[in-house]
């Protein structure tokens, strides 16, 4: 056998080791990331949590907030958010922070 040729060999396997490395590295990173992204709520949640924690129900929401009932179960169940002015009308009727109401929530 020729020293290129073994040279040559050594350095292709040395290049498949580090590629395989790296790709195990992104495989276990990207794990992370899904196991992060798993843990955090939806924003539906999230409104449910804060309505019950007020003591109120979804009709107590839509007349405070002047929508129909039908909304408001629409937002609860995930269907559909409500937009910047309603989340933030929601924040005051729950007496908490639009960032409280936007915690641990996952944007997709």
């Amino acid at each position: 056998m020729d020293f290129a040729y073994v040279v040559m060999v050594c350095v292709a396997v040395y290049v498949a080791i580090s590629v395989m490395r790296e790709v195990m590295r992104r495989k276990r990173e990207t794990g992370n990331i899904k196991n992060k992204i798993a843990s955090k709520k939806a924003l539906h949640e999230n409104l449910i949590e804060y309505r019950e924690k007020a003591g109120l129900e979804p009709e107590d929401v839509a007349d405070a907030l002047d929508v129909p009932w039908v909304l408001v179960k629409k937002w609860e169940s995930g269907q559909e958010d409500p937009g910047t002015s309603k989340l933030l009308e929601l924040a005051r009727l729950y007496n908490v922070s639009a960032e409280e109401l936007l915690k641990d929530v996952r944007f997709l």
